[in-house]
């Protein structure tokens, strides 16, 4: 029977012992954790097993030193979270808890990618197992987790190790569509920064219910990429004029091209940069090149000039109406007695010499 079952709260009772006292003593049936040289019981063993499949592709380590290096990150700011994180002594409930854990894994692996994410093998790897061991070593019993279920914790460390690949694998198709579109090197990073913030605004600021497909699905999905792409033009109008072709100006046609295979590159279905909440509705994904692309791009100049000539307009209208309203106000007569006295410039827009 288990610790604390009623067969040894009884006997213990019997002895006189308490079942708080009882509940502390492991019986022969519970399973002890297993010996861990970080620490963290079962977390190197189940680290070596999901490593071992790719051990055959890594060049520089053999399997021993994948293991140790992977694990010294993960150990070290694991055991750093939980000795100095205060949130785990505050009481939780199941939203803050799963909010914890995913943070948790995110921070975990933040180390990880930075010495390993040019490793073939590192985006295939599964972690969920060894960081649900850390997950175990570092929350059981804490107040944090007060309403999360035990059994439910590697569930929530695995969707979490999926949500953090996601954006890892984002990061990486980003830096590699911009590199392919033809970048010149110089404004590679400041585009990359500049996709990366379009994308998130994307998420809030698209044009939602604008465009039209076959499917709702579709519809939203392509929504999301003519908001990438609109914010993305307005961020970016610098690396747009400069940062493309090897001329002093680009000219509009070379701008909506450059666009256009920059954003081919960033959806095109093996490897798209686009968000699995959009992605996982449509049954079946856009094409090769995707000719909405080209046709989005176009739009979003279109609407730009159409923009532009607008605001050119109520701008002469607010011009004229202001040179009215001063004609009304002043006067002829009025305007020549300024002139006479050296003030202005009369009706004639030069100005009179001071006398």
């Amino acid at each position: 029977p288990a610790p604390g079952s009623a067969p040894q709260v009884a006997a213990a009772m019997s002895n006189g012992a308490g079942a708080e006292e009882t509940a502390l003593v492991p019986s022969d049936a519970e399973a002890k954790p297993e010996w861990d040289p970080w620490g963290i019981p079962n977390f190197t063993s189940a680290l070596e097993v999901a490593l071992q499949p790719y051990a055959e592709v890594e060049s520089e380590w053999n399997l021993e030193e994948m293991t140790h290096n992977v694990a010294k990150k993960i150990s070290k700011v694991a055991n750093k979270f939980w000795e100095t994180d205060e949130r785990i002594h505050v009481r939780g409930n199941a939203t803050r808890g799963r909010a914890l854990i995913e943070e948790f894994v995110e921070t975990v692996m933040g180390p990880v990618s930075g010495a390993c994410h040019e490793k073939p093998w590192f985006f295939k790897v599964d972690y969920a197992p060894a960081l649900t061991a850390c997950v175990h070593h570092c929350f059981r019993g804490s107040k944090a987790l007060a309403r999360t279920l035990l059994p439910l914790v590697e569930k929530i460390v695995q969707e979490s190790v999926y949500r953090w690949s996601e954006e890892e694998r984002l990061d990486k198709c980003i830096w590699d569509a911009v590199e392919s579109s033809g970048v010149k090197e110089s404004f590679r990073k400041k585009c990359r920064a500049h996709l990366g913030t379009a994308y998130d605004e994307a998420h809030m600021k698209s044009p939602w219910g604008t465009t039209t497909a076959d499917t709702q699905e579709l519809t939203l999905l392509q929504d999301f990429v003519k908001g990438w792409i609109t914010i993305f033009v307005t961020r970016a109008w610098d690396i747009l004029q400069h940062g493309i072709l090897d001329v002093p100006e680009t000219t509009r046609d070379q701008k909506v091209l450059f666009l256009t295979v920059l954003f081919q590159a960033l959806t095109q279905a093996e490897n798209a940069c686009l968000p699995t909440d959009l992605t996982a509705l449509v049954e079946s994904p856009p094409p090769s090149p995707w000719p909405f692309i080209a046709a989005a791009c176009e739009s979003v100049f279109k609407e730009m000039d159409e923009y532009a000539e607008k605001a050119a307009a109520e701008k002469e209208a607010k011009e004229a109406e202001q040179a009215k309203l001063a004609d009304i106000v002043i006067g002829e007569p009025a305007a020549k007695k300024l002139k006479g006295e050296g003030v202005g410039g009369g009706l004639d827009g030069m100005d009179a010499p001071a006398t």
